[in-house]
């Protein structure tokens, strides 16, 4: 299972230049990837179901990766919050990602 990091791409993180910095910084921590938040419908005569999606989970604590990984989940993304300030953002991005 890969571990990124999810950013809300407004309020403390509004701007493009802190979004980039903490993208690069994620990277060299060593998360798998930086997604922005976003919403996501499922086109239009697509069959329910999850063929062909990835599975993701998102939350502040993975908890056991296996038990993910086998339910089927290929991503756990670290929810940043919005309301947090800056300095936190970056702080659990240094952390880097949890243990596998």
């Amino acid at each position: 299972m890969k571990l990124g990091v999810h950013a809300p791409n407004f309020a403390s993180l509004a701007s493009p230049a802190d979004l980039a910095d903490l993208a690069a910084r994620a990277e060299a921590a060593g998360w798998d990837g930086f997604f922005l938040w976003d919403h996501i419908a499922r086109p239009e005569g697509t069959p329910a179901g999850l063929d062909g999606y990835d599975v993701v989970i998102t939350g502040s604590d993975p908890g056991d990766c296996a038990s993910w990984r086998k339910a089927g989940a290929t991503w756990w993304l670290h929810e940043l919050s919005w309301r947090a300030p800056l300095r936190e953002s970056v702080a659990v991005i240094e952390a880097g990602p949890p243990s596998r």
